[in-house]
């Protein structure tokens, strides 16, 4: 399973750093391996890992908390969409808004 996770607080991501999130907490997005094949068609993960300095990969988890990087990641995902990614970046760039607004973070658990 890979996910997409934000918390919606401070407190959230707090109980998210100790996996006790409660109802409300998070906004979530699940790939599927269709999703993720579509993504890596376009590099999507490697782009991020290179311009970010990150290691989004296969049994490896990662989050951003700097602003300035989430900004950033939206600039990378807002370039990578095509007809095809459309909706599936759309989404991760929802999840990252959220993070923006709510001043918390974002979380890939792969």
């Amino acid at each position: 399973m890979k996910l997409i996770t934000v918390p919606l607080s401070k407190e959230a991501m707090h109980r998210l750093d100790y996996n006790e999130s409660i109802d409300g907490d998070l906004l979530e997005l699940e790939l599927s391996d269709n999703q993720l094949h579509i993504l890596n068609k376009v590099n999507l993960f490697e782009e991020i890992n290179y311009k970010l300095g990150l290691n989004i990969d296969d049994y490896e988890d990662e989050s951003l908390h700097d602003m300035n990087k989430i900004k950033k990641l939206n600039e990378i995902l807002t370039s990578m969409i095509n007809k095809e990614n459309e909706h599936i970046i759309n989404s991760i760039l929802e999840l990252s808004n959220a993070a923006l607004n709510k001043k918390t973070g974002i979380f890939f658990y792969f």
